[in-house]
């Protein structure tokens, strides 16, 4: 059993150190921004109107700032936006618990668009369905129903390539080896699988 375990740590190490020099300088994965900025997205809507769908679509971003670029290339292929669109972060901080009064903050965006991030304690499990459910109570989004939403999952295909600099291009072939075997996020976040729909993008790195 000593044995074993004194094999398995070289090996342990071995995928941390791999893990870690997958980022570029100062640390920051040698990744292309995934966001697109807000007022020239907002611009976008106003100045060239979609068609615009009844009913309310939700979009999950790991950042709470910026457009996803899933959502803009939906705009851009399909000419349709939902009348009411929410881009939903999750956050995490460093108390156990959140009351639900401090569980959720809505920062207007424009054009039907909505941010929600939700705060959790880093000894809760995020439980968005419910987080929506407390946030439809709010006046910013009566009239919304989480059971009639329709939820948009971004899901990225990392292309390794040689053109782009920062990253050997075996790290990247491992980078997006990892990247696909991810767990999908509409699973983690307990979404229905009937209301999901999938966005995919191809990231060049």
């Amino acid at each position: 059993m000593l044995s074993g375990i004194l094999i398995e740590r070289p090996r342990l190490a071995l995928v941390i150190a791999i893990v870690i020099t997958l980022a570029g300088p100062g640390g920051r994965p040698c990744v292309r921004p995934l966001r697109q900025r807000e007022d020239e997205f907002i611009a976008w809507v106003l100045n060239s109107p979609p068609i615009r769908l009844p009913g309310a679509a939700a979009i999950f971003t790991a950042a709470s700032t910026g457009i996803p670029l899933g959502l803009t290339h939906h705009l851009r292929h399909n000419r349709v936006l939902h009348e009411r669109v929410l881009l939903i972060a999750s956050t995490s901080v460093d108390t156990p618990r959140v009351p639900p009064e401090q569980r959720i903050k809505l920062v207007p965006v424009g054009a039907g668009i909505t941010r929600v991030i939700f705060h959790f304690g880093f000894m809760e499990t995020p439980d968005i369905m419910e987080g929506l459910k407390l946030a439809c109570l709010e006046p910013e989004l009566r009239g919304i129903d989480p059971q009639n939403i329709t939820y948009y999952f971004r899901r990225v295909m990392v292309i390794p390539s040689g053109k782009a600099s920062g990253m050997a291009v075996w790290r990247k072939s491992l980078f997006a080896t990892m990247h696909l075997n991810a767990n999908l996020p509409a699973v983690y976040f307990g979404v229905p699988a009937a209301q999901v729909v999938e966005l995919g993008l191809e990231v060049e790195i």
